[in-house]
């Protein structure tokens, strides 16, 4: 949670066809840099 826990809870994660596993993202910057993936594979906004 943001702001000392007193935002709602987010939570982001990341899924690898290749083995199955989910994986939440932690950081801010991972999970702008898979943002950025997305848009740059034909995503749109």
């Amino acid at each position: 949670m943001d702001n000392g826990g007193r935002n709602a809870p987010t939570a982001a994660a990341k899924y690898n066809k290749n083995t199955g596993e989910i994986s939440l993202i932690k950081s801010m910057h991972e999970l702008s840099k898979s943002m950025q993936d997305i848009k740059n594979s034909g995503a749109r906004t």
